[in-house]
């Protein structure tokens, strides 16, 4: 059986039954099987002509079933754990190892039985084989993948970028080659801010395609893709059994809320009726199952964008924010939470956008702004104090929450010679547990550094994509796999983006403090800030306690 020689891991009963668009019958699953094995032995995940074609004269929903099964299929090869008899004998040869220096294992708190389990566990959670030669399949997914494939690839990446560049690198390019909006999301996300250098590199390229297709820039991109999960303008999603009519849409919360024709609440869509279109039916909880699954990574990802967009300063042409961000359903909730500026040398004109379309001061009075004009977030080091103050006090006054501070922050004081240095060193020998201070970096935008010698690595790392920037909070290290223990915070430090060749940054390659663009200087000092604070704080004999 060719099938079966060129891809043992197909289970050709679980193909799903779709239908020519024009006739409405149903593809013959050889079709399908064929694709499957010439994509194999082409290796490519760019799509040929002919598959291209095919998927045009599938039915929509059919084609994005198979594409989803190619892709399934695809990740559960590659990732099959080994059985349990397998897994066994391995963690008891692991434990056989293990005793020729067992005093190791005591001292980390392990007993045979405990070792045993962890070996056990992990070879039951361990791919135990690879389908990147049969990477070639993926095309399929290329070729009629929409927004329901991308969770599953966002998730594997995340899972396994560690251990499976190749296959994460091939299902970076599905992303590409798919340009649905959330693909692209995604794609940026990982481009601005992965940390494994070759899928970092591809979500880049492929984003730059993407861009270069529609003659945009990056920003335009990042804005013109952001996905409306099917909300139209009002902010309500339509979903249409035939007969019958329902609506969704969000509450302040961002939680989804059914009404049905009537404009009455209901808990959930209901079971089709036999007047209802039963492909109308289908379709309409579909989307709203998507949406659903979507909604809270595209909620994420903007958060992160505007908050680069803040502390990088980059300006709109109000038309554009008007159209792109303050115009759709879903991110102008996000747009109302904060305060703008109009970028006229002054920075004295600040407003924020309210749900009827018309623009506030902080004392009601209405603003209005050229389209031509460009806007940008205030923050505290772009108003006035009283500003600044003006508008908390406005934003407590009307119980409105902002995704996140933009006043209040203070700007560390720094001397001459501090401004002149390439680092600040006012949290040095502040201690902290590794596992904490992970967790408090990583909620607060900061990627692992690069490991060196020996798997150690030795700071945090934010990127500003927009200014070319990286921050750095230094600490004394920590090896890979991460253990945890106290360590001691160093320095913060800056330097432009790939300034540094292998990884660990030093003062021969940063910036000048002076030369660190304000906002983004003071809100890094204030997250080394409440790094520092989460420890134990300054201990004076930091570099005895701190080492390994």
């Amino acid at each position: 059986d060719v099938v079966k020689k060129t891809v043992s891991w197909l289970n050709v009963n679980l193909l799903p039954k779709i239908k020519w668009s024009d006739t409405k019958k149903d593809v013959a699953p050889e079709i399908l099987t064929w694709f499957i094995v010439q994509t194999v032995k082409q290796k490519q995940i760019e799509p040929s002509p002919l598959l291209r074609r095919y998927f045009e004269k599938f039915e929509k929903t059919g084609g994005e079933k198979f594409a989803q099964f190619a892709l399934e299929s695809w990740i559960a090869a590659d990732t099959q754990p080994f059985p349990a008899d397998e897994a066994e004998t391995k963690a008891k040869n692991d434990l056989a190892s293990a005793k020729g220096y067992w005093q190791y294992w005591q001292n980390q708190g392990f007993t045979e039985d405990s070792y045993f389990q962890q070996q056990f566990n992990q070879y039951l959670k361990k791919p135990k084989g690879s389908a990147i030669k049969e990477k070639g399949v993926l095309a399929i997914a290329s070729a009629g993948g929409s927004a329901a494939i991308v969770p599953s690839i966002e998730r594997y990446i995340r899972e396994f970028h560690g251990h499976r560049l190749k296959q994460s690198i091939a299902l970076v390019e599905v992303l590409g080659e798919v340009g649905d909006t959330n693909a692209i999301q995604v794609l940026l996300s990982i481009a601005n801010r992965f940390r494994t250098k070759g899928i970092q590199e591809e979500a880049k390229r492929q984003v730059d395609l993407t861009a270069e297709r529609n003659n945009w820039t990056l920003d335009e991109l990042a804005d013109r893709t952001i996905p409306t999960l099917g909300f139209d303008d009002k902010g309500a999603m339509k979903l249409d059994y035939g007969s019958r009519q329902f609506t969704a849409k969000l509450d302040k919360d961002f939680n989804f809320v059914l009404f049905d024709a009537q404009n009455k609440k209901i808990k959930s869509l209901p079971i089709a009726k036999k007047d209802d279109d039963a492909d109308l039916v289908k379709d309409a909880k579909t989307t709203f199952t998507n949406a659903k699954k979507s909604l809270k990574q595209i909620l994420t990802l903007q958060k992160e964008r505007l908050y680069e967009a803040m502390s990088g300063q980059r300006s709109w042409k109000f038309a554009d924010w008007q159209t792109f961000l303050n115009g759709h359903p879903i991110l102008r909730r996000y747009c109302q939470t904060l305060i703008w500026q109009l970028v006229d040398g002054e920075n004295s004109v600040t407003f924020r956008p309210l749900d009827d379309g018309t623009l506030t001061d902080f004392d009601d009075n209405e603003v209005v702004i050229d389209d031509e004009k460009l806007i940008k977030l205030a923050h505290q080091q772009t108003v006035s104090p009283e500003i600044a103050e003006s508008w908390n006090a406005h934003l407590s006054d009307y119980e409105v929450s902002p995704i996140f501070p933009q006043f209040g922050r203070e700007m560390p004081e720094l001397s001459d010679e501090e401004l002149e240095a390439t680092e600040i060193k006012g949290f040095e020998g502040f201690m902290i547990e590794t596992f904490k201070l992970r967790g408090k970096a990583t909620a607060m935008g900061f990627t692992r550094g690069q490991a060196e010698d020996a798997g150690w690595f030795y700071y945090y790392k934010k990127n500003f994509p927009n200014l070319e920037l990286d921050a750095f909070v230094e600490f004394t290290g920590n090896g890979l796999p991460e253990e945890s223990r106290n360590v001691a915070l160093v320095a913060l430090s800056f330097a432009k983006t790939n300034a540094q060749n292998s990884g660990y940054l030093n003062a021969q390659n940063g910036l000048k403090i002076k030369d660190v663009p304000p906002v983004v200087l003071c809100e890094v000092w204030n997250d080394m800030k409440t790094i520092a604070q989460s420890g134990t704080g300054f201990d004076a004999d930091w570099k005895k306690k701190s080492e390994y």
